[in-house]
């Protein structure tokens, strides 16, 4: 069983569907509108690597509140190391999530103060032995640990999201240490094939990722042209929120596996497109043999037995 080290964020995630909140009053009441879960990059792609059968070890901050312990005790329960599980601010971050029908969202993200937060130096040794990638997500206190993985020799999977671009100043470590690097076209201020091949000339990437929502995904590998891997749809779309950590994580998922980077990323493209039909980030996630018989009966994928 391969390990992975995930250092990312996790808040007390609410989704609601936006035909809840349209024309509302006070004397409305509606049974399940509401949904509550732990949820934040980390917890996500955490999670979806655990089902897909890797050994996860979580490092992550929480808060000293009431949310702070109900996150620990959920992702203890659902078999993530609480040795890792930090509660090292006054207040857990949360955010809203609003969904509707077409599966498009907004999101209210409130961070609290996680962006002042570190994480103990004292467990990040423990936290890296014997690990077989980092996964090093773009929030603040993750940060130090792009430079212990280096130090060891681990490789880095990043993935900094809505970036605005190549002179991004937040996200510049990130861009720079990563040997994975995955991003959204959203905010960039170049086109998603400048912004691959720039890095992968650039910084030390082999495989840089674009997702591009419904158009599907740009791949950039070292040495190779630049191509695009279409979107699929394997179910009906409820809530894109979380997408891209699903995507991210099945293809770290893959590469880890020595899967060849286009298959990895077209059959992570599945497991995206299954995670869509849930809402929640943390829902609807396939566990590996879910993913395995997806994979197994579509069309073109790399286990499907047929042309790819």
């Amino acid at each position: 069983m391969v390990r992975i080290a995930v250092i990312g964020h996790t808040n007390i995630e609410t989704a609601v569907h936006a035909d809840h909140l349209e024309g509302a009053n006070s004397d409305e009441f509606v049974a399940y509108a509401l949904s509550t879960t732990v949820s934040g990059v980390g917890v996500n792609v955490a999670l979806a690597l655990k089902g897909l059968g890797a050994d996860v070890r979580l490092a992550t901050v929480v808060g000293r509140d009431v949310l702070g312990g109900a996150c620990v005790q959920e992702l203890t329960e659902r078999g993530l190391d609480p040795a890792y599980l930090v509660r090292g601010t006054p207040v857990t971050a949360q955010s809203l999530s609003r969904h509707a029908s077409d599966g498009s969202r907004r999101n209210l993200v409130d961070l609290k103060d996680v962006q002042g937060a570190t994480y103990p130096d004292n467990l990040a040794p423990r936290l890296l032995d014997d690990v077989a990638v980092a996964v090093v997500c773009n929030i603040a206190y993750a940060r130090p640990m792009l430079r212990r993985a280096r130090e060891r020799h681990i490789p880095i999977a990043s993935d900094v999201h809505a970036v605005t671009g190549l002179d991004d100043a937040y996200n510049h470590d990130w861009i720079a240490c990563a040997d994975v690097l995955f991003a959204s076209h959203e905010r960039l201020d170049v086109a998603p094939s400048t912004f691959a091949r720039t890095v992968l000339r650039e910084h030390r990437a082999t495989v840089v990722v674009v997702g591009m929502g419904a158009d599907g995904a740009l791949l950039g590998v070292r040495g190779e042209d630049v191509t695009c891997v279409p979107a699929v749809r394997t179910r009906p779309v409820v809530s894109t929120v979380g997408a891209g950590d699903a995507l991210f994580s099945a293809f770290v998922d893959g590469w880890v596996a020595g899967m060849a980077p286009r298959d990895a990323l077209r059959r992570a493209t599945l497991f995206a497109s299954w995670k869509i039909g849930a809402s929640g980030g943390a829902a609807g996630l396939l566990d590996q043999a879910g993913l395995a018989a997806l994979a197994g009966t579509w069309p073109g994928s790399p286990d499907a037995g047929g042309p790819g």
